[in-house]
């Protein structure tokens, strides 16, 4: 087994225990979270004017350096983490205002992107939100007492093992993203501003082919290692 994989599997991240809610019972932390998350959700911003949606993502910035400080984690660290969630969301935002278009015409897309730009906020911000809050309860602490405490909350046993390995192609995901940026700077310089956002936005098919492939390959490594549908927890 690689240092890197045994890294992403054994990750212990340093938590300080000083911290207001670093001590609080794992179940309160997570439905917390999950109350905020909700609530997030179902509030509507459509309707909110420019200078609403500032306010509102001012508040959201404070509201995360807040948990950072309670719960005694780095909030750079947290949100280098919830980064991922952005080419995916990102994507279902920039089509989200094309929905309640009733003609397919220059002046209909402009004016639905000119009205809907509120809605590729809205998408963008809570899903990063809710990532945020998620990675922040998970980093102060841990996995293992993560995975605990969503047993202890009753929540069904193939959701944690989904959640468990999820967790564990993270750095999967991290690494081929980082191994497609390296190919494309050392083949590509020349590449930049939307010439290079066009480029990834080829490899990303890709990326994700690759990630099927290397999920097949570890699902059959389990397989001849004896995996019966569950996953052995210390």
């Amino acid at each position: 087994m690689s240092s890197a994989h045994t890294h992403s599997i054994n990750r212990n991240p340093q938590r300080s225990r000083t911290a207001p809610l670093a001590s609080l019972d794992a179940r309160i932390k997570i439905l917390v979270a999950l109350a905020i998350i909700v609530a997030l959700t179902f509030l509507d911003m459509s309707n909110f004017s420019a200078l609403g949606l500032a306010y509102f993502a001012a508040g959201a910035l404070v509201m995360g350096l807040a948990v950072a400080v309670l719960l005694g984690v780095s909030p750079t660290k947290i949100a280098a983490q919830s980064s991922i969630v952005i080419p995916f969301a990102g994507g279902v935002a920039l089509f989200a205002p094309l929905a309640h278009i009733t003609s397919w015409s220059v002046a209909s897309v402009g004016a639905a992107y000119i009205s809907g730009w509120p809605v590729i906020f809205d998408i963008l911000l809570k899903s990063f939100s809710a990532a945020y809050l998620m990675a922040a309860v998970m980093e102060s602490m841990g996995i293992e007492d993560f995975i605990h405490a969503l047993s202890r909350l009753k929540v069904p046993g193939i959701f944690i093992m989904l959640f468990t390995f999820l967790y564990r192609f993270t750095d999967l995901f991290r690494e081929q993203i980082r191994i497609m940026r390296n190919a494309a700077r050392s083949r590509a310089p020349h590449l930049h501003g939307w010439r290079l956002l066009a480029f990834y936005g080829r490899m990303s098919g890709n990326l994700f082919v690759r990630a099927y492939e290397r999920g097949e390959q570890i699902h059959n490594a389990m397989l001849s290692r004896g995996y019966d549908g569950t996953l052995p927890r210390a």
